[in-house]
């Protein structure tokens, strides 16, 4: 009877939770009507729960279960029906010319510009350059595709890109799809797979792979590099284990073309500052269960085979890369931003090592507020189960079963390097010889660390709970308590200073997912985090239809009937988005986004590169034309102002240009001639200019 009342009152809190992030998300986002159906089904799933408990259960086994075969389903329809979850509907704003709404739930977000403004042109201009490595339709010396985004490159590399598949197949429509679908799908699946293997249980893993992936920082990050490496090194730690444990040897010939293939990912996304520390942790992860678990395996001549197999394929599939690309792979290491770049660390705070609590208003407030992606963190525990582990170390040793402890251990002993890393910092010597170097996104890392240490906590807590004295676990729970407290200002945002009264809440929020973690209520602390994830990161990137942001504009005609037509370079002065739109749509533009510099470019209007120090970078270029000599301002690290002469647009063979200046003033003094070919928006025109 006691258990049955317990059961109901889970059940009856799960609904009030439900409702709350109901209410909550349709208040306070707009665009938020899917919500309301999708909750009542949600409702409804649980009440079942009243009468069939245990049925309810057996479903949630069977779709553990059959995971694979229901991802597939799931993914195949989600690509037929064209959904994913592009900003590119910032797109609409800037081209009101669009009547059809494309987002069925939740906002584009105009911070996410380096996804809808950046990538996805880049993968959309692929299609008109035939997936080719070399690309000229943002240069003139050309981009090399696989370092520019890893974009879609019909070529060996493509083993190790499975996101971009949709695009060569099916074109940018599914490809769009096709790319964010499964990206969600795939590191749901490893991030449970990863957990399971972790700690051996599959509700803990099921759990905690939705509060991986559908953390704050994921989703704000969702594009374009540091998702990936999270995924690749998950994928990596998963895809080792099972090479050496597989015992078949259909299993073996899978597990040694996927470990390929993974390594290859891996390598290829291209960002070290992520790469390094997530690496190092997943191969100490590695080393540890492949010990604890080394009764199920053995080594023998075939694994030596099969590992010489890896390395000549990885050597094969990179080798090709870098022979391809050594040229542009050094310029892009030996940029002034990003590839100069070094860190020490010792550049962080206190309050780093908690879950931001901005992240609660994030999705909901003018991202003029501040730099949501920047803020955002894991939901995670980390802090209250480090000084907690100690204590439970101890009280582990009292139970015959051990084989927790190792991963424990090292993740425990790896969130220590890292928080060493964040608050004091490496001597510069110490920072290159260790790669640290690279590392600037240390508190993504930390975050994912952390939140993995949370779910194995969370599972020791649970199986050593006879064990664990409630005297001490209160004692622990005041200290962070006060801990809390004393960070909880740090975090305030000046904009929300009238609020302090809710940061407080959070914080005591925080501590009661605590209090629940050590005194194992595991149903109540999961259904918390759960309400957790659905606020702060599940409504962060919208849920689209299709890409008529992208096409459906009059704009996009008008450059289709152009480039149909011929090859030409176009240039877009004074925008912030035109260029890289222009460019989806199959126009070279010279000024769209560079990830490395262009020289073939810059040495034509700076042939000595007096102003090498601000083009020799990742850029966004901003171009006003004048009368005057051309001249270079730095705006941000990756972002430059260049005032252009006008003459220079003939040195760049310019024919078409994009701009709200009054070109006969500007070209009066030159012997270009030009021709308004269209009027996009307000002053916006095309014009084609002849020399």
């Amino acid at each position: 009877m006691k258990s049955k009342t317990r059961l109901y009152w889970n059940i009856t809190c799960t609904n009030i939770a439900i409702l709350f992030v109901v209410v909550w998300v349709h208040h306070y986002l707009s665009n938020a009507g899917l919500i309301l159906p999708l909750g009542m089904v949600c409702i409804v799933l649980n009440s079942i729960r009243y009468r069939w408990n245990e049925q309810w259960m057996h479903g949630l086994d069977w779709i553990i279960k059959y995971r694979y075969p229901i991802a597939f389903v799931v993914f195949v329809v989600c690509v037929i029906c064209h959904i994913h979850g592009s900003a590119i509907g910032c797109y609409d704003m800037i081209l009101p010319d669009q009547t059809k709404q494309s987002i069925l739930f939740g906002i584009a977000r105009p911070i996410r510009g380096d996804e809808f403004n950046v990538q996805t042109p880049y993968y959309f201009s692929q299609y008109y350059n035939h997936y080719k490595e070399v690309s000229h339709y943002m240069s003139i010396a050309g981009q090399d595709m696989i370092i520019g985004y890893n974009a879609p490159v019909l070529d060996l590399t493509l083993i190790g890109k499975p996101f971009t598949w949709g695009y060569l197949l099916f074109g940018n429509t599914i490809g769009l799809s096709w790319y964010w679908c499964m990206k969600v799908i795939l590191f749901l699946l490893m991030a449970y797979e990863l957990l399971n293997i972790l700690i051996r249980n599959s509700y803990y893993s099921f759990f905690g792979a939705l509060l991986i992936v559908f953390s704050p920082s994921m989703q704000w990050w969702f594009c374009p590099h540091m998702y990936d490496v999270f995924f690749w090194a998950t994928t990596l730690f998963v895809v080792g284990y099972y090479f050496f444990t597989s015992q078949k040897n259909w299993q073996k010939i899978g597990f040694t073309l996927l470990a390929i293939c993974v390594l290859t990912g891996f390598v290829l996304a291209l960002f070290p500052s992520c790469q390094i520390p997530t690496g190092l942790l997943m191969l100490a992860l590695l080393i540890v269960c492949l010990y604890r678990d080394r009764q199920e395996w053995s080594f023998d001549k075939s694994d030596v085979i099969r590992i010489l197999c890896v390395l000549g394929g990885l050597v094969l599939v990179l080798g090709h890369f870098v022979w391809n690309a050594q040229d542009q792979i050094k310029l892009l290491y030996n940029t002034v931003y990003p590839g100069k770049r070094i860190s020490t660390g010792g550049n962080y705070q206190l309050y780093d090592l908690f879950s931001d609590f901005r992240t609660l208003f994030t999705p909901y407030r003018d991202p003029s507020m501040s730099n949501a992606p920047e803020l955002s963190t894991f939901n995670h525990l980390g802090p209250f189960c480090m000084i907690y582990f100690p204590y439970l170390w101890s009280r582990m040793n009292q139970s015959q079963d051990t084989k927790d402890k190792p991963v424990g251990m090292t993740l425990f002993v790896v969130l220590c390097i890292e928080i060493f890393f964040m608050l004091i910092g490496f001597s510069e010597t110490f920072a290159k010889i260790t790669l640290f170097s690279y590392i600037n996104r240390m508190k993504i890392v930390y975050g994912f660390t952390a939140t993995i240490f949370t779910i194995w906590t969370m599972y020791a807590v649970y199986q050593n709970r006879k064990y664990l004295d409630k005297k001490v676990n209160a004692i622990y729970l005041i200290v962070f308590t006060c801990m809390i407290v004393f960070v909880t200002r740090s975090m305030i945002d000046p904009a929300l200073m009238k609020h302090i009264f809710v940061y407080y809440c959070i914080a005591f929020g925080f501590v009661g997912l605590g209090a629940l973690l050590i005194f194992s209520c595991r149903q109540a602390m999961i259904t918390i985090f759960l309400i957790l994830i659905s606020i702060t990161s599940m409504t962060i990137n919208p849920i689209v239809h299709g890409t008529s942001s992208i096409y459906n504009h009059d704009y996009s005609r008008f450059i289709q009937s152009i480039i149909s037509k011929e090859d030409s370079y176009w240039l877009v002065a004074d925008s912030a988005y035109l260029q890289n739109f222009t460019m989806a749509n199959g126009a070279k533009v010279l000024n769209a986004v560079n990830f490395y510099p262009d020289y073939g470019k810059w040495k034509k209007i700076d042939s000595k590169q007096k102003n090498d120090s601000f083009y020799n970078r990742y850029i966004h270029m901003n171009i006003t034309l004048t009368t005057d000599k051309t001249k270079f301002q730095l705006i941000t690290p990756d972002s430059i102002q260049i005032q252009l002469n006008v003459n220079d647009l003939k040195k760049w063979h310019v024919k078409y240009l994009v701009t709200n200046e009054d070109i006969s003033t500007l070209l009066a003094q030159t012997d270009i001639q030009s021709k308004s070919l269209y009027q996009i928006i307000g002053d916006e025109n095309v014009y084609q200019l002849s020399y």
